[in-house]
């Protein structure tokens, strides 16, 4: 397994990790119809405008050539709702068959590296609510912060918050 910055030329694949994980993940949470009109060329130009953004922190993780997962963060998009945190953990999505081997860790791993780096230490991260990722979070340190609600073709959805106080900048694997 290869983790490393993510590049142009991994955007079919992230596109195809973004689309099939939310239909495995998100099944009976997320309304089917809109499951449904998910396209991965929709979210190939999406993740174009987003790595050619250099404040937002990509890796992908790789295996045999083919990207299985992948995480994005960088600076906090709501910091006037939450700002004790300076950081977001924006998206950690890897393919169903790829879970449980350490990737998340690893990928984590690699984008608190990052935000370190840029002095950045209080991290958040948004989960939808029945998603069991939070569990994932939640072992590596995370604290439950607060509810937060959105629209997703008329229905009406929440997402926990979860922060770090300060970042776990040496997970292990």
């Amino acid at each position: 397994m290869l983790i490393r910055k993510a590049t142009y030329d991994d955007i079919k694949g992230k596109a195809k990790v973004n689309v099939d994980s939310w239909r495995t993940t998100y099944k009976n949470i997320i309304p089917e119809t809109y499951l449904d009109s998910m396209s991965y060329g929709l979210r190939e130009k999406s993740f174009q405008k987003a790595l050619g953004d250099e404040q937002i922190i990509v890796y992908a993780a790789e295996e045999n050539e083919e990207v299985v997962g992948y995480i994005t963060g960088g600076k906090n998009r709501e910091i006037e709702e939450f700002p004790a945190y300076e950081g977001e953990l924006y998206a950690l999505y890897i393919l169903k068959e790829f879970h449980g081997r350490g990737i998340g860790k690893e990928l984590v791993s690699k984008l608190f590296g990052e935000l370190k780096a840029r002095e950045i230490q209080h991290v958040m991260v948004k989960v939808l609510k029945g998603n069991p990722a939070k569990l994932f979070y939640q072992r590596l340190g995370a604290k439950y912060v607060d509810v937060t609600c959105f629209e997703i073709s008329y229905s009406k959805l929440a997402e926990e918050v979860y922060g770090w106080e300060s970042a776990p900048f040496d997970i292990k694997k």
